[in-house]
Parts: C-alpha cells; sequence; structure tokens
C-alpha cells in the first residue's frame, strides 16, 4: 500500500528533528517552489520579505539561512538542509496559496512560520492537513486549541505575556489609569484585550482605544488619550503603526 504524503513528511521529518527546527525558529522570532537535489532535504520560510514588517521576516530569513549553513558545516548530518522562503508580505490572504506551493514541494518536510498570528490563522489548516509540522512565534492563544497536530510555538502565548505586562504596570510602575490601544490586527488585538482584562483585574481603570492600520495619521486616537491623562499607556499591534502613533 503506497504510504500517504503527510505520512511520508512526518516520517522525513523525524530524520531532521523537531529540536533543529525549533532551533532554527529560534534564532530570528520571494517564492519558493521546485525540488532539492538528492541527498537534501527543504525547510520552508514563510515570513515577510516585502512590507511594512519586511525588517523582521529578513531578518528571521538570514537567521534561519545562518543556523542551517551552521548545521551543514561540519558534514555529520545524514541529509543536507536547504531552506526555501517564502514572502508572506505579512498578509494572511496570501497564506492559502503559499502553503499549497509549500505541500507542492515534496522536499520540504517542515516550515518555520508563519510569523503573525493571522497568517498561521489563514495557513495552518492546509499545512495541518497536509501533514506539515510548522513552527511560530505567533502568540494568539487560540491558535493552540484548534487540534492541529503540526502546530508548535516558541514563545509564552498572550494570555501569560499579559498577565506578566499587568503585573508590571500595575505593581512596578503603580499605575492606576492605564489607556489600552491597538491595531486591529489578529494579534494586537488579542494581546490589548488580555491585557486590560488583566489590568481590570488588578484594579486598575482602564479606557480602550482602536487605530486603523492603513491611516496616516492617528491625532484623533492620540488627542482621546491625551484628554484622559492616563498614568500609562499600553499598545497591541505592530511597530509601523506604533511608529506612526508615537510620532
Amino acid at each position: 500500500m503506497e504510504e500517504q504524503p503527510g505520512r511520508v513528511r512526518l516520517r522525513r521529518w523525524m530524520v531532521v528533528g523537531l529540536g533543529a527546527l525549533a532551533l532554527l525558529a529560534g534564532a530570528v522570532g520571494c517564492g519558493g517552489g521546485g525540488h532539492a537535489a538528492a541527498g537534501e532535504l527543504g525547510l520552508a520560510y514563510l515570513g515577510p520579505l516585502t512590507g511594512d514588517l519586511a525588517n523582521i521576516g529578513l531578518a528571521g530569513r538570514d537567521a534561519a539561512q545562518l543556523a542551517i549553513d551552521q548545521a551543514n558545516a561540519p558534514g555529520d548530518l545524514p541529509v543536507r538542509l536547504a531552506l526555501k522562503v517564502f514572502d508572506t508580505q505579512a498578509d494572511p490572504a496570501q497564506a492559502p496559496r503559499l502553503t499549497v506551493d509549500v505541500l507542492g514541494d515534496s522536499s520540504i518536510v517542515g516550515v518555520i512560520g508563519p510569523l503573525t498570528s493571522g497568517e498561521v490563522k489563514a495557513a495552518a489548516p492546509t499545512l495541518d492537513g497536509g501533514g506539515m509540522p510548522f513552527v511560530t512565534v505567533a502568540s494568539n492563544p487560540d491558535l493552540a486549541r484548534q487540534g492541529w497536530k503540526a502546530f508548535h510555538r516558541l514563545i509564552a502565548n498572550d494570555e501569560i505575556q499579559s498577565r506578566e505586562v499587568a503585573g508590571y504596570i500595575a505593581a512596578a510602575l503603580r499605575a492606576r489609569t492605564v489607556s489600552v490601544i491597538h491595531d486591529n490586527t489578529e494579534y494586537g488585538k488579542g494581546l490589548a484585550t488580555l491585557t486590560a482584562t488583566a489590568l481590570r483585574d488588578r484594579g486598575v481603570d482602564v479606557a480602550t482605544d482602536v487605530i486603523d492600520p492603513k491611516a496616516l495619521d492617528y491625532s484623533a486616537a492620540v488627542n482621546m488619550i491625551k484628554a484622559r491623562r492616563p498614568d500609562v499607556v499600553f499598545y497591541g499591534g505592530y511597530y509601523p503603526e506604533a511608529g506612526r502613533l508615537v510620532k
């Protein structure tokens, strides 16, 4: 009986080991396709190489490539590893097409990424259905509740992060009033909502605001925050919008 492609990938994945993939992704936070030469196994990198979050994606790609080069250098692996890079543009809409490309390459046995929670939410069903293990730094806690067997995460989720952040704001900064603002992304909204709840649980007075990532002027939100005169402002979201907000 012919072995199912998903099971083949999982079995070949064990040749490299999940620990090796975790190491590559931990070294962080263009088209792929094709097939590696004989004796090579591919690891796909799904991250933004263009767009507002390109700096993060390019740094992750370079770190993964460095880790692969260092792993290959001694020549003691049973195979050579090759990195195949896919540009997600940090856009969840790109995920379905890219995951199809990844699964269509029989040399790829694991994925580093996707980077953001929105991308993972869009890509994970296809990757999991194809038996393709992937490891991410996306922190939305709901991602781990979908029953995906191929999903792995390297960092504390937002439930843990928000509790620690709220504890620091309330205890170390001794803030009594906080403005919580987010960029309405899957990541930013989730982290901000959990942080606001954790702050309220500690008796902190919290007001929330939302900014539009596509907007160029955040003066309306800033003026509302200034009028409240909070002790602390907490922002949940990505750095391009954070830069405009600070400006």
